[in-house]
């Protein structure tokens, strides 16, 4: 007799495990109302969503197609169309024009696939045959890489390449082990990553070995190109993805967004009024800044009142189907954030044009807090040789020890 398969276990992702670590001070409890059919209650520059819920692609496909959901822009990630992904989520996605949107990122991985008449998802392959011939009739959206806007593609840029900083933190563990003389062996060096900057990059770093080079940062790519496009479009975006690493770098990109959007807000308002943020500090031994560093005692711990009275609210989310669970997360973005994708060309990658070419930061990581306080910063960025990133916003994308406001418990697009 053939021995029956056990059902898979119910595991939260390392982003989800993170995501629900006690926060008090930033949780914010959810509206006593009900929320539509399909949808969940957030707040403005807040996450929310679902740990693991067991998947049925039927249910899957019938909240895709709710009318709540129906202008819901879908980015697939590239094992989405290469593994066997269930009909009735395709026949979901395809039953309008325009829902799925197909990312350059994501075609440049598919070629072979495209040639193999015996892959998987015929009736996607099919689709997307229709667009590239350009048929009045295809159902998917071809999404190019912006690179007629030499705003965006500095952004995605700037980005890519600071969130790909998290598959070397070999790198950093190989200098900071051989700088007190211990062996840099590949436990030494996975270790330090998990007990320095967290599992979450220590993940990723060891799953960047396996990756050819050519791909390694095609995961945050994909990952800027959904959610520019959704805050440059005001269109309400989601990535499906079976891939944990694409959902962590989502939730990372949007902390980091929503990060620096808050300190060009914070020097808005300091190039208005400096006195605002009397009392003040000046330093020179603050890590990460070259001069001069002028700490201000920020007015909360959020910074919400500096935010604009008037905002155009955008969700973007990222679906993870993973051993037959499914995980959501959602942020509840602004298209406000797009000056700051003006400012970050204009400037070389700067939060703010407005402070004589220094850089406003509101958050310094744990390891700086602790040493100066919990204080926004002003100053100029040290910017390391080989990377064309400020060393601050290295020191942000590394460690696992984000600071994040989320909705505590309420409805999901997704449950």
């Amino acid at each position: 007799m053939a021995r029956r398969r056990k059902p898979p276990k119910r595991r939260e992702s390392r982003t989800m495990q993170h995501f629900d670590k006690p926060c008090e001070e930033t949780c914010i409890p959810f509206p006593v109302a009900n929320a539509p059919s399909q949808r969940g209650w957030t707040n403005r520059l807040c996450f929310s969503g679902t740990g693991a819920v067991p998947f049925s692609a039927e249910a899957f496909g019938e909240t895709i197609r709710h009318p709540n959901n129906w202008n819901v822009e879908w980015f697939c990630d590239t094992n989405v169309f290469l593994a066997d992904t269930p009909r009735p989520v395709w026949d979901a996605l395809l039953a309008v024009s325009n829902r799925l949107a197909l990312s350059e990122v994501v075609y440049d991985e598919l070629r072979y696939w495209l040639r193999d008449e015996t892959c998987a998802n015929a009736r996607a392959r099919q689709e997307v045959f229709r667009a590239l011939r350009d048929e009045p009739e295809s159902r998917l959206l071809l999404k190019e890489l912006p690179k007629g806007s030499a705003r965006l593609q500095f952004v995605m840029e700037y980005y890519v390449n600071l969130l790909g900083l998290r598959k070397k933190a070999d790198v950093v563990a190989v200098s900071a082990l051989e700088s007190t003389g211990q062996e840099a062996s590949a436990q030494n060096i996975s270790n330090w990553i998990k007990d320095n900057l967290g599992p979450r990059c220590q993940h990723l770093t060891k799953k960047a070995k396996s990756a050819r080079p050519q791909h390694l940062l095609n995961d945050e790519a994909l990952v800027l190109h959904a959610i520019t496009s959704a805050i440059t479009s005001g269109k309400e975006t989601a990535l499906l993805t079976y891939d944990e690493d694409v959902f962590e770098q989502f939730y990372k990109t949007c902390w980091l967004l929503d990060t620096h959007y808050r300190g060009m807000l914070l020097a808005d308002c300091y190039n208005r009024n400096p006195l605002d943020f009397a009392p003040t500090q000046v330093r020179k031994d603050v890590a990460g800044f070259v001069g001069d560093v002028t700490l201000l005692t920020k007015p909360s711990l959020q910074l919400r009142e500096l935010l604009p009275e008037q905002w155009s609210p955008v969700s973007v989310h990222c679906v993870l189907i993973k051993n037959n669970f499914v995980t959501h997360l959602a942020f509840l973005a602004e298209r406000e954030i797009e000056r700051l994708f003006d400012t970050k060309a204009k400037t070389g990658g700067l939060n703010s044009e407005k402070l004589g070419g220094a850089n406003c930061h509101v958050y310094l990581t744990n390891t700086l807090v602790q040493q100066v306080g919990n204080h926004a910063a002003i100053g100029f960025d040290e910017r390391p040789a080989s990377q064309p990133v400020a060393m601050i916003d290295v020191n942000l994308v590394l460690p696992d020890d984000e600071q994040f406001t989320k909705i505590t418990s309420g409805g999901s697009l997704f449950a």
